[in-house]
């Protein structure tokens, strides 16, 4: 039998912990205090768009080269074999 997780592992995991850290990160970059990454709000846009793009490629390359509409109901039923 698998031994349980303790609490911490089990937080770690969680969506909540990811928020957590990322808020921390956050504020940091936005004081300027990260010593790899500079924040630079006029460019978030980009950001944005980069990830959009990748996401969909990610996608497509899921879907058998086959384009998702916007609502994602054609991923779900790709995905669930519909």
């Amino acid at each position: 039998m698998a031994t349980p997780n303790p609490p911490v592992v089990t937080y770690l995991r969680s969506l909540e912990a990811v928020r957590d850290r990322s808020q921390k990160v956050f504020d940091l970059a936005l004081e300027g205090k990260l010593d790899h990454w500079d924040w630079h709000e006029e460019r978030l846009g980009d950001v944005v768009d980069y990830c959009a793009e990748i996401i969909e490629v990610g996608l497509f390359v899921h879907l058998g080269g086959k384009k998702a509409d916007q609502s994602g109901r054609g991923i779900s039923e790709q995905t669930m074999g519909r």
